[in-house]
Formats: structure tokens, C-alpha cells, sequence
């Protein structure tokens, strides 16, 4: 039922954007991959965008910025302090189990060294006007509980929208993420697309393009290629 319910939503969205683009002005560029970075692509024949992300062992609950991971063998609370923004089964670190990846806004905090540092350091602007940055964050099972497997350190655009998949087509997953300023006044301005992938230790950034977005999606090509649908 949850695949049939993801199916639906996936072909109602192209479907909406499709109808959309032929009664208004609005643009929907699909975007994928290549060697020199994310590049505009001709429209295809789209079929919905199924994750590989199969049997998650658990069920994740989100209510008024706080998250609950719940799973037969033990229950994971967000901190207080945090505000969950977006939370998805993923598995980005490629290691075959299924980790949720949070998208979290919570109270700034320096690196250790920058607290030395003249001028607040390295990442001081790394927050915003109320003290708040963005933070991709792992959560997986550690043998016998749930926790962090990995956080990243303030990100110096903050995210706001984010989805896992393989859109260079190597059998691994991608984060790809739509970023904005923390001087936006309006707090779901993209400013950026950018597609990070794992290396061991934490992402690495592979592609960036600068370009204003208000939604994205993936798809997949008859010929089993990725595309990223823009608006």
C-alpha cells in the first residue's frame, strides 16, 4: 500500500506540474547528471521515481518539528531544541541498511578551534538572524539502539528541501538538495541545487547550479536514467 501510495503521489505531482507548465507561464526544466556537473536536459518520457530504499525497519513520526523513529527492537526521540524539517528513509551512506536522514534547523554552535578565533571563526555566519542553522544528520541502529551515525557541522547555505537517489546512475545513492541564504526573508527560497555524495566520512559536493527553485523531484527515464524535474 505504501509503494501504491508513492506511485500516486509521484504521477499526480508530474501530472500537476505537466498541466501547470501548459496553462502558465511557469517553467519545468528537467536537469541530469553528467560529467561536468547537473545540465538542462530534453523532456522524455517520465515514469515515477521508485526508491531502492525497501523493508525500512522501522516507521518514522513527525509532529510539530520533533521526530520518532519507532521499530521493534527500540525508539529514537529528537532532541528538545531541534525542529525537524524534513525526514526520510535513506540509505546515503551505502552500507545496505537503512538510515532516516533529518533535515534539522537547531541553535548554532561554533567548531571548537572557532572559539579562539578572531571574528567568531569560520563558520560564525553560518546561522541565522535568530541563532539558527541548518544540519543534514544520520540517524541509524548501532547494535543496540538508535543514533547518530553521522551530523554535519552548520552548512553555510541552509537546506531547504532535500530527496535521496541515484542520479549519476552508479548504483549508489545521492543527496540532492535545494539550497537558499540565511538572509532569505521568505524561508523556502532556493537560491541553489546542489548533489552531494558520500565519501566515507561525510558528503562531498560533486555538483552545484545556481539557479532560483521552488520544487524538485526525481524521475526515471525509460532507459532507466535519473532526471531531476525543476519548477
Amino acid at each position: 500500500m505504501v509503494q501504491k501510495s508513492r506511485l500516486f503521489c509521484a504521477n499526480l505531482f508530474i501530472s500537476v506540474l505537466v498541466m501547470v507548465s501548459s496553462l502558465s507561464p511557469v517553467i519545468i526544466t528537467p536537469l541530469q547528471l553528467g560529467s561536468n556537473g547537473l545540465y538542462p536536459e530534453n523532456w522524455v518520457n517520465a515514469l515515477p521515481f521508485s526508491s531502492n530504499i525497501m523493508g525500512a525497519p522501522g516507521k518514522i513520526w513527525k509532529e510539530n518539528g520533533a521526530v520518532q523513529i519507532e521499530s521493534p527492537s527500540g525508539r529514537w526521540s529528537s532532541p528538545s531544541g531541534w525542529i525537524i524539517q524534513q525526514a526520510n528513509w535513506t540509505d546515503l551512506n551505502n552500507d545496505g541498511r537503512p538510515e532516516v536522514t533529518l533535515l534539522v534547523k537547531r541553535p548554532f554552535a561554533p567548531w571548537p578551534v572557532d572559539r579562539v578565533l578572531p571574528y567568531g571563526g569560520y563558520i560564525q555566519s553560518h546561522q541565522d538572524s535568530e541563532g539558527f542553522s541548518s544540519h543534514i544528520i544520520l540517524i541509524g541502529w548501532k547494535g543496540d539502539h538508535w543514533g547518530e551515525l553521522w551530523a554535519g557541522s552548520a552548512l553555510a547555505r541552509p537546506v531547504r528541501s532535500f530527496f535521496a537517489c541515484d542520479v549519476d546512475n552508479d548504483g549508489r545513492q545521492e543527496l540532492a538538495v535545494l539550497e537558499g541564504s540565511y538572509e532569505d526573508k521568505d524561508i523556502l527560497s532556493a537560491a541553489s541545487i546542489a548533489i552531494w555524495k558520500w565519501n566515507s566520512f561525510g558528503f562531498d559536493l560533486i555538483s552545484r547550479l545556481e539557479k532560483p527553485i521552488t520544487r524538485f523531484i526525481p524521475v526515471t527515464t525509460r532507459d532507466n536514467k535519473t532526471l531531476i524535474l525543476t519548477q
